[in-house]
Formats: C-alpha cells, sequence, structure tokens
C-alpha cells in the first residue's frame, strides 16, 4: 500500500511539473499579457515566437524541453529512493502526466499547449534514438511545407513505426510501447485544427 502511495504521488508530482506553464508565466510577468489571447491561442513555443519575438519563444521552447527531462529523473531518482516496483510503467506513467499536465494545466484554467516539447524533453532521456528519428522527420518536412504543427504532427506519428523498427532490432517490444501510443494520441489530437487548416 505505502509503495502504491509514493508511485500515484510520484505521479502527481510529475504532472503537477507540467502544469508550470512558460509560455503563460513568462509573457504574463514580461509583456503583462498572456499568450493565449493571440494567435493559436496556444501556450506553447510556437505560439510566442509568432507573437513576441525569437528569444522569448527560444527560451519557452528550452524551458518546456526541460520540464519533460525533470519529470523523468525525478520519476527515476523516486523510483530508485524508495525502491519502487514496476519501474518502466512508472516512468512512463510520468511521461504521460507531465503531458497531461501541460495540455491541461490545473493552474491555468486547464488551458495549456500542445506538449510537443516536454513530450521531447521525456524522450530524450526514455528514448533517445525514437526522439532523434522524430526530429529528423520534423526538420524534413518542415523544410517541405513550412508548417510547425503539421510537421509535429509527422515527427510524432514517426515515433511509432521507429519503436516497432528498433524494438524488432533489440527483441525488446515492452509495454512502454502503449505509453508512446497515448502520448502521439494528444498531440494528434491537439493538432486536429492545424491539420484542419493544412487540408484545406
Amino acid at each position: 500500500m505505502l509503495k502504491t502511495c509514493q508511485a500515484i504521488a510520484v505521479m502527481l508530482i510529475a504532472y503537477l511539473i507540467g502544469c508550470i506553464n512558460p509560455a503563460i508565466i513568462i509573457t504574463k510577468a514580461v509583456y503583462k499579457d498572456d499568450v493565449r489571447n493571440w494567435g493559436s491561442k496556444n501556450a506553447g513555443a510556437t505560439n510566442v515566437f509568432r507573437n513576441y519575438n525569437i528569444q522569448t519563444g527560444t527560451i519557452v521552447l528550452i524551458l518546456d524541453i526541460l520540464k519533460g527531462m525533470l519529470a523523468i529523473i525525478m520519476a527515476q531518482a523516486a523510483i530508485a529512493h524508495f525502491k519502487l516496483p514496476y519501474s518502466m510503467h512508472i516512468e512512463h506513467l510520468c511521461f504521460l502526466a507531465v503531458v497531461l499536465g501541460h495540455c491541461f494545466p490545473v493552474f491555468f484554467d486547464f488551458k495549456g499547449g500542445k506538449a510537443v516539447a516536454t513530450a521531447m524533453g521525456c524522450l530524450l532521456i526514455l528514448h533517445p534514438l525514437l526522439i532523434s528519428i522524430a526530429l529528423a522527420v520534423f526538420v524534413l518536412v518542415f523544410i517541405k511545407i513550412r508548417i510547425v504543427g503539421v510537421s509535429s504532427v509527422c515527427a510524432a506519428l514517426s515515433l511509432i513505426p521507429s519503436y516497432f523498427v528498433v524494438a524488432l532490432i533489440n527483441n525488446s517490444i515492452n509495454w512502454d510501447f502503449l505509453y508512446i501510443l497515448a502520448v502521439v494520441s494528444i498531440i494528434v489530437i491537439t493538432h486536429i485544427k492545424n491539420l484542419k487548416l493544412y487540408l484545406n
């Protein structure tokens, strides 16, 4: 029972880390404004780039990536300290939790960002090879169409075949795929508006 409570607490902390949204905090503190009032109404780095400046957008992007990394590092430290079982599940549930926190932050009326950068931060620790492939896909698609949202969706979707290729090579298909699939689904759903605009 104690281990279960500790695991739930770790996942809750991961969610709360995700709820700390740099785009909202910085635009309110520096510009006395809310990034969600402009452009796509999204509280993420891309909307900050478009509606403020490159410097602020870069800071938000880096902080969003670091936020994802922090959630996983925290989870791994807690797993080691409390000797929690099912470590792979807890790590990936924290991955899912921090992404949900970014998209639906309790501190900001559950209106957040699309979690691409935060998911990237998580995957840099959990699956560095997969995120390397996804980044390559993002760059190639962006060079072709110059649309960040659609490029992000393509990069996210590339995680699925990439996972299976890497897993088959290593002979190690695990439950972690389900968590990756859940995060990819969240990213696609949050980008539906972008996809509709592109297709039309």
